[in-house]
């Protein structure tokens, strides 16, 4: 027969065992607490520039750039890549190389960004060219699309608007370098650059219910195009100051001052 006493003390030694272990579990646990909490703290302590971080992004675009890091604050070899890096709803800060072309071939989704292009450095002006497509009806001009919202600023920038790649064919209503939204909003705000374009093309456009607010500063239009196009399917606000236009550009393609246009003298 085993014996009682013996017993008592097996399942004593078991009992400490297990309360040690606990007590290890225990102290462990509140040990990973601890730390988490202070990370958790830390960032609570922080979180202005963890946000600030977030949604302010930089790029460097050089069409000739070799080996680009395609990440914030460095080099892309396109507006597009460097626009979709970016973070939904930043504040994106996009240096174009001087004296180069900067082709878009496709649109370019600006998604509740703002986007700011400048030139880096000295240097003549960065040229934004806009490429056209053309399908079995009609001619398209690739551009900036802000359907689900946003807003570009250009400083010391040129844009150019190809004409169409079949002169067969019709304009479809994707003729401006910033593209309509169906009952949305575009923001365009141009500042000592320079818009080159063809006949019925546009800088932007009201149509289908879009609302537009442009504002150019010491800036020329040059060619037989409209600031703004369709003014009178949608709303349409120009303010400008110091604008040169040039071989038939004009500011507004219709609209009724103080019906569907508000713009400056």
């Amino acid at each position: 027969m085993s014996d009682p006493m013996q017993n008592l003390n097996d399942a004593a030694d078991a009992l400490n065992q297990v309360a040690a272990r606990a007590a290890g579990f225990y102290d462990d646990a509140d040990a990973e607490i601890a730390t988490r909490q202070a990370a958790y703290d830390a960032l609570a302590a922080n979180l202005r520039a963890v946000v600030g971080v977030e949604m302010n992004f930089l790029a460097y675009v050089d069409p000739d750039e070799a080996n680009p890091t395609n990440v914030d604050g460095g080099t892309f070899t396109s507006i597009s890549a460097a626009v979709d890096a970016a973070p939904r709803g930043a504040l994106v800060n996009i240096y174009l190389a001087p004296g180069k072309e900067h082709v878009l071939s496709h649109y370019v989704y600006v998604r509740h960004r703002r986007l700011t292009f400048l030139k880096n450095g000295a240097g003549a002006n960065p040229v934004i060219r806009h490429a056209v497509v053309a399908n079995a009806t009609h001619n398209s001009l690739y551009g900036f699309t802000m359907s689900d919202g946003g807003a570009v600023r250009a400083g010391s920038i040129d844009f150019v608007l190809d004409d169409k790649a079949d002169a067969g064919l019709p304009w479809s209503n994707n003729k401006t370098a910033f593209a309509y939204a169906n009952a949305g909003r575009t923001e365009v705000e141009l500042v000592s650059c320079k818009v080159t374009g063809n006949a019925e093309q546009g800088i932007t456009s009201a149509y289908t219910g879009n609302q537009v607010r442009i504002g150019m500063w010491s800036t020329t239009l040059d060619g037989p195009f409209n600031a703004v196009v369709s003014v009178t399917s949608g709303l349409a606000s120009i303010s400008h100051g110091a604008v040169t236009l040039l071989n038939g550009a004009a500011l507004n393609d219709g609209g009724t001052l103080g019906t569907n246009l508000l713009k400056t003298s």
